[in-house]
């Protein structure tokens, strides 16, 4: 019992010390989130502003993501949709949409990537000229859904002189709670804490906001000359410049899944190796703390039994570790869950409350899950992003490996048809 001590102790002591520092970030989240949530701020921005969107095939609910897109409370802005080719199957949705909503939007086709991510290549393509009266850029992303003010809130910021960009983040809703919806919506979900952290500057590419100066001063439209990661690469150029970046609890936007258990790990990992090519220091310090994490719970909890069975001596150090680790994982989860509650009370889209246990109870196997797919990504740099297969080499460029394959791209949009069909049914 000395020696399973000796080695379970280190291990215990630093995940709750990461546990409590968690706890506190979270319930400092919680706290700022509901203070902008409530706060009543004068301060409007009403300069021209062209919100852009990358659209390639038919995400979960493309209709409905898209369609508060054209409907923002703002007062001067236009909507590029951005595609690859005239034959995306995006395209017809876009065009009704557009139809429905005259003169707000319009479609830009890009043509394919050859040096760099299809996305970065859109999102280069459609910044490349911009009507001189823009004040503003703003990013979304089609499998997002944002609420009505959801314009306003992320340019408010931009009014005044301290922030020169703004980023809100992307809460999961599984549409069906299955384990491999819930653990994803779980690992996505608890990330929502470090973008009110501040101390650190983030934006997530889905929904952030940028002044024009800012975004032309820092060159981010030649920073992302072949790279794949439109937003990482923009949050480490502005950042490099001095641009602060803020966060908005109004900003946080819902996104709607429904993954097999293949597509939610091949998501995963390919977050992982992108973070661990272009943010390497947060690859490995979140990939450490989340490998001490399970290693502390699951060789206390080990001990806990061996306990109980008879098969070693009881000791109470390990129980009151465990469970105080335990009980922390549980509140920060209670608490972020509330966070993001409060911030999409407009979107429409409401996760229910056996899901919101579930989703908490399963905390240790989703790190577990995180643990596999990090130990995975450290020995990948190939990824496969709606059909396309890329290389990463260090430092962050991207290389197309294999030609793209429409076949494939058809595939999962007929899957995501065929999953919608069935909960019609």
């Amino acid at each position: 019992m000395r020696l399973l001590l000796t080695a379970y102790l280190p291990l215990a002591l630093t995940s709750l010390l990461l546990g409590a520092l968690l706890t506190l970030q979270s319930f400092e989240h919680r706290r700022f989130t509901r203070s902008r949530l409530h706060r009543a701020d004068g301060r409007r921005f009403t300069g021209r502003t062209v919100v852009f969107i990358p659209c390639k095939g038919l995400d979960l609910e493309l209709e409905q993501n898209l369609r508060p897109l054209l409907t923002q409370q703002f007062p001067n802005y236009e909507v590029r949709f951005l595609l690859e080719h005239a034959e995306d199957p995006a395209r017809p949705v876009i065009e009704r949409l557009l139809a429905e909503h005259p003169g707000r939007g319009r479609i830009l086709i890009a043509g394919r990537a050859e040096d760099c991510g299809q996305k970065v290549h859109n999102l280069r393509a459609g910044t490349a000229e911009l009507p001189a009266d823009v004040e503003a850029l703003a990013f979304a992303d089609s499998d997002a859904r944002p609420g009505p003010h959801w314009l306003a809130s992320l340019t408010a910021e931009l009014a005044a002189t301290k922030f020169g960009a703004v980023s809100g983040y992307r809460w999961m809703i599984p549409l069906r709670a299955t384990p491999a919806n819930l653990l994803l919506s779980r690992m996505n979900n608890a990330l929502t804490p470090l973008f009110s952290c501040r101390a650190v500057q983030l934006l997530w590419g889905g929904t952030w906001s940028v002044r024009r100066e800012h975004f032309e001063a820092a060159e981010v439209r030649e920073a992302w000359q072949g790279t794949l990661s439109d937003d990482l690469v923009a949050c480490r150029t502005l950042a490099g410049r001095g641009v602060k970046i803020d966060f908005e609890p109004r900003c946080v936007v819902a996104s709607p899944i429904d993954y097999t258990w293949s597509g939610a790990c091949e998501f995963i990992s390919r977050q992982l190796i992108i973070t661990r090519v272009y943010a390497p220091r947060w690859w490995a310090l979140g990939g450490a703390g989340m490998l001490v994490n399970v290693l502390a719970f699951w060789f206390g909890l080990a001990l806990l039994l061996a306990s109980a069975l008879g098969a070693i001596e009881f000791s109470w150090l390990p129980a009151v570790l465990w469970g105080a680790t335990t009980g922390l994982t549980l509140l920060r989860g209670w608490w972020w869950q509330d966070a993001g509650r409060a911030s999409l009370r407009d979107s429409g889209l409401r996760q229910s409350l056996p899901a919101r246990f579930l989703e908490l109870s399963l905390a240790p196997f989703g790190d577990l899950l995180g643990s596999a797919c990090l130990l995975h990504s450290a020995f990948r740099r190939t990824i496969t992003w709606r059909g396309i297969t890329y290389r990463l080499y260090p430092g962050g460029r991207c290389e197309i490996v294999t030609p793209r394959s429409e076949s494939v791209f058809v595939s999962v949009n007929s899957q995501v048809e065929a999953r919608r069909n069935d909960r019609a049914a």
